[in-house]
């Protein structure tokens, strides 16, 4: 049978079972750090990410900062015991030729006392940096849209860094370029986000009519009505509505980004300020017109 590429010689396991979450997080650290923040003091114990190619940094340490152990295992003769990996597992041995009697089950219970404390609540093992629960719970089949997540808040970054500002200009820039990637890198982007959300293309389609002298406002332009051949009827957003629709999106991508910065944890909750800690969404608004300012005074 072959092994699990993340089974670690039989000892550890990674929770998630996949790179791609941890790819996610790893690049959200990355634009945190382009843009100018300070991670949390833990994150020291990633060492020189940001300088080093994911898959390299990823295979040098997913054991020690992503993995929990496997459990309860027997061991062929001649395993190589790996590193303990900062006391997260113990070797007991027990012999297995002369006097050996019911004394063995006491005596390894007592070793369990002395080393570990267990409860009525004892909770399933834990890695030292983990996946929250709700990836199992929605994350893990909404990959594509954390890309797309990822992918809109980079661009964001670099129109912000651009112009110094998180602005309305800043915002329409990284919408601009979300489009032209998707449109000039179409199979990467497939791939990668799936179908890029009706509204990304409306609200790029309001933007070229503003460029061309349009002058109808974003709540005035593109609703319409609709019917088909069965008197169905449709509405098509106004560009307003796709405007908050890719806000939300950006929303998602700075409470990922906090999460990962202050809360040393990916994704947690960030699907609309409600669900986040008290105090976390202020903390947001409040790191937006710090950096705003820091950029302004740039100039």
């Amino acid at each position: 049978m072959t092994k699990p590429k993340y089974a670690g010689n039989g000892f550890f396991v990674l929770p998630a079972k996949d790179e791609e979450p941890y790819r996610l997080w790893h690049a959200f650290a990355c634009a945190i750090r382009r843009q100018g923040d300070e991670l949390h003091p833990d994150y020291a114990e990633w060492g020189d990410f940001e300088n080093q190619d994911f898959r390299i940094w990823f295979d040098d340490s997913w054991k020690r900062l992503f993995s929990v152990g496997t459990g309860v295992a027997l061991l062929e003769p001649g395993t190589v015991v790996p590193d303990d990996q900062g006391g997260r597992f113990m070797t007991v041995i027990i012999p297995m030729e002369g006097y050996i009697d019911s004394k063995v089950g006491y005596q390894l219970n007592m070793i369990l006392k002395e080393h570990f404390t267990v409860d009525d609540k004892a909770t399933k093992p834990m890695a030292r940096w983990r996946i929250t629960d709700n990836y199992d719970n929605g994350m893990v089949t909404a990959l594509p849209a954390a890309r797309r997540f990822l992918r809109l808040y980079n661009f964001w970054i670099d129109a912000v860094l651009e112009l110094r500002g998180d602005t309305d200009a800043a915002f329409d820039m990284a919408v601009r370029a979300m489009n032209r990637w998707y449109d000039t890198q179409n199979k990467v982007a497939m791939n990668e986000i799936g179908e890029l959300p009706d509204p990304y293309k409306r609200y790029d389609e309001y933007l070229d009519y503003k460029n061309g002298g349009g002058t109808k406002k974003a709540d005035e332009w593109g609703h319409t009505e609709v019917s088909d051949n069965n008197g169905y009827k449709s509405f098509k957003l106004t560009a307003e509505d796709s405007r908050k629709s890719i806000s939300r999106d950006l929303v998602r991508a700075k409470n990922i980004s906090y999460n990962v910065k202050e809360r040393r944890v990916f994704p947690g909750h960030y699907s609309d300020t409600s669900r986040i800690p008290k105090g976390q969404a202020e903390l947001i608004r409040e790191n937006e017109r710090r950096l705003t300012r820091q950029l302004r005074s740039l100039k």
